[in-house]
């Protein structure tokens, strides 16, 4: 079973709240399920890939997201840890260098 863990920068309670609940309603979109506070936790028999490539394509669109996101981890099903924002913004990087070239 593959958990993430996402915790947004606390800086009023109205827009936290307002961030949290859109923050649910992606990761719902893109195959997780709210299982408790800033926890997740994918569908059953959902390509961790996919899902996640998903939950990526929706933080690109809302560019307003990943600044306010303190913590993104991500366990796979053999317990694996991942810091998923710094591999995020590792890539975003590279992306960015190859559009400049």
């Amino acid at each position: 079973m593959c958990k993430m863990y996402i915790s947004l920068n606390k800086k009023d309670d109205r827009s936290y709240n307002e961030m949290t609940s859109f923050v649910d309603k992606i990761c719902e979109e893109s195959c997780f399920v709210k299982t408790g506070n800033e926890e997740y936790c994918l569908l059953p028999d959902t390509p961790p890939a996919g899902a996640l490539l998903v939950l990526v394509s929706y933080f690109e669109r809302y560019q307003w997201i990943v600044p306010n996101i303190s913590t993104w981890k991500y366990i796979d099903e053999d317990g694996e840890e991942e810091n998923a924002l710094a591999t995020y913004m590792r890539m975003k990087k590279k992306d960015n260098i190859r559009d400049i070239s």
